[in-house]
């Protein structure tokens, strides 16, 4: 684990977080985030803000919707037939792409389900907001394939693949 102390592409950077809208409400707070840099961790203008600080800096930032999670977009909530989901499905969980047709790349939540319909969610639930990040930069490390791949499970994003439903 060799730590170094500035954030550039192809480091880990661990990051005390806090999150909050454009109005001060605060919506998260975490410690020792780790980010991987030039893996789309994060969304690119915040990740763009990133390079070059180092352990210890301490900064904050605000971005606009289309500069962090996008804009709401009322055609990704769906309506599709529960079967399509099968059995083991329940609301909240996550699911790569809408059932039954070619993948958009989205994660959709599944926001209602019944014996005859699901409403699925492919919005990111801060879609449409404008953040506010409060940022200090804990540790600075090198990312090795072997650090990247013991933090797979933090960066999990959906509960049932494609392949679960099919």
């Amino acid at each position: 684990m060799e730590e170094v102390n500035v954030i550039n592409e192809g480091t880990i950077a661990f990051l005390d977080m806090k999150m909050s809208d454009l109005q001060g409400v605060l919506l998260g707070q975490d410690a020792n985030v780790p980010v991987v840099i030039g893996r789309e961790d994060v969304f690119p203008a915040l990740e763009k803000l990133l390079i070059g600080k180092k352990v210890g800096d301490e900064f904050s930032a605000s971005f606009e919707p289309e500069q962090a999670f996008g804009e709401f977009e009322p055609e990704l909530i769906r309506k599709i037939p529960a079967s399509l989901l099968g059995p083991h499905v329940e609301v909240g969980m996550k699911i790569e792409g809408v059932p039954g047709e070619k993948s958009d790349g989205n994660i959709y939540v599944v926001e209602h389900i019944d014996d005859k319909d699901a409403i699925i969610n492919g919005n990111h639930p801060l879609s449409g907001m404008g953040l506010k990040f409060d940022i200090k930069v804990v540790k600075v490390e090198k990312a090795t394939p072997e650090k990247i791949a013991a933090l797979e499970n933090f960066f999990e994003v959906s509960d049932l693949t494609r392949a679960d439903i099919q």
